[in-house]
């Protein structure tokens, strides 16, 4: 599972809403427009809200994302729900082809969200991070000491 597999799904709807938009032939055809680039703006915000998650170490922060992105998809399922109101019976599979790839979408943003929540990458860096700088700052105090205790003493040439 990558993000190239949620781009392709989000394309995938994009482009059957495009579609479907095109057949419509319905009277609103500036609320069918309206409501198509709602819900595709709703997809690119899970999409951007997916690669800030997934380099995300704070749990209180990916709960924030992961709330943001079910925002997102509602948003995006609200749409579609009023686009089928909207648009007549020769757009409805192109919709269901949306629906279907919304769906798809969704499957894949779970399973990163869950995967971006294991990422042991992520967390191990931030631990090593932090223990870096203890350490470090540790091992200059031993050398400023180590340098302190030379300086007391005096050194003579034996040539």
């Amino acid at each position: 599972m990558d993000r190239r597999s949620s781009c392709d799904a989000a394309n995938a709807f994009r482009q059957a809403l495009d579609a479907a938009g095109r057949s419509s032939g319905a009277k609103d055809a500036c609320c069918v427009d309206t409501l198509i680039q709602k819900a595709v703006a709703a997809v690119l915000d899970v999409q951007a809200t997916q690669a800030r998650h997934i380099a995300e170490s704070d749990d209180a922060a990916m709960s924030q994302m992961e709330r943001e992105m079910t925002a997102s998809q509602a948003i995006a399922r609200k749409s579609l729900a009023d686009l089928k109101q909207l648009v007549t019976s020769s757009a409805r599979p192109r919709l269901d082809a949306a629906t279907a790839a919304l769906d798809r979408f969704d499957a894949i943003n779970t399973e990163l969200v869950a995967l971006s929540r294991r990422n042991s990458n992520v967390r191990s860096m931030t631990l090593s991070l932090g223990r870096k700088r203890t350490v470090t700052a540790e091992c200059d105090a031993i050398l400023q000491g180590l340098e302190s205790s030379l300086a007391k003493h005096k050194f003579s040439a034996t040539r």
